[in-house]
């Protein structure tokens, strides 16, 4: 009877550490699916998690933050601690991916059980994409798009894709669909604008395209992707004072973007 009380007692005391667990665990979790990666990673500061699971959330947070290799330092922690479930290992392989790591990334799908996962079919259509086997990525896309419940950011792919393939019109169609959605959040809805003009460029439709990217600036003043695709199509007409002027602009904002600067280091010629 006293070895039950006292048992009793122990869990009873133990309970809200035990409660706390949960909710940390359950709320992290909420952030890391509604994408909220930013808010999720300062709390992980103030987490009591034990050191195998915070790897686990740094890890989805981080590769959340297309933040590649810190994705890899606490996904490959995860993956060696035993974590070795089939999201660890299709996050992990992603990551490799964006680094090029193709022998590894392959490796690791081969591991993952269910193959009809559609966050793995994306990391597939990826690696065909980096490997240049835009159709094979293509039909991937296209059986995705229709099961996603909220298919936005699948269609950004392969409206990206319909573009390298030189299919135009099909592309900036398919952007328009994302741009006209209300549901879609306003960091993809300006991507895809500054994409569609881009397309629309290549398109040699300059005015139509600079319109849009003028519109997306005022709009939203510290974008640079805008001022980026505009100041390549002062170039391509052989404004290059424009171009340098933007490329300036572009590292008022940003500093450290690499490629205004080797876009501006290569203007050095223009007065």
């Amino acid at each position: 009877m006293k070895n039950k009380l006292l048992i009793l007692m122990i869990t009873f005391c133990a309970l809200p550490a035990i409660l706390l667990a949960w909710s940390e665990n359950d709320y992290i979790s909420s952030l890391i699916k509604k994408g909220e990666f930013s808010e999720a990673l300062t709390l992980m500061d103030k987490s009591t998690f034990e050191p195998s699971i915070a790897d686990k959330y740094k890890g989805q947070i981080y590769y959340g933050l297309y933040n590649p290799d810190s994705a890899i330092y606490y996904l490959e922690k995860t993956y060696r601690n035993g974590i070795q479930d089939d999201a660890t290992i299709i996050a992990f392989s992603q990551a490799l991916l964006w680094k090029k790591n193709f022998k590894d990334a392959s490796s690791l799908l081969k591991q993952v059980q269910d193959k009809s996962d559609l966050d793995y079919l994306k990391v597939r259509a990826n690696q065909h994409e980096l490997l240049g086997e835009l159709k094979d990525a293509l039909k991937i896309y296209e059986k995705v798009i229709p099961a996603e419940e909220l298919p936005y950011g699948t269609m950004e792919r392969k409206a990206i894709l319909l573009s390298w393939m030189k299919k135009f019109d099909a592309s900036i169609a398919l952007f328009d669909k994302i741009i006209d959605t209300e549901i879609v959040s306003e960091p993809l809805r300006v991507r895809c604008l500054v994409k569609k003009a881009e397309v629309i460029a290549w398109k040699k439709d300059f005015d139509t395209s600079i319109e849009i990217l003028d519109a997306v600036v005022e709009e939203h003043p510290k974008n640079t992707a805008a001022r980026f695709v505009k100041a390549q199509i002062f170039e391509w007409l052989g404004k290059y004072k424009d171009a340098k002027n933007l490329y300036k602009d572009i590292l008022l904002v940003d500093k450290e973007n690499v490629e205004a600067k080797w876009k501006l280091e290569k203007l050095l010629w223009v007065n």
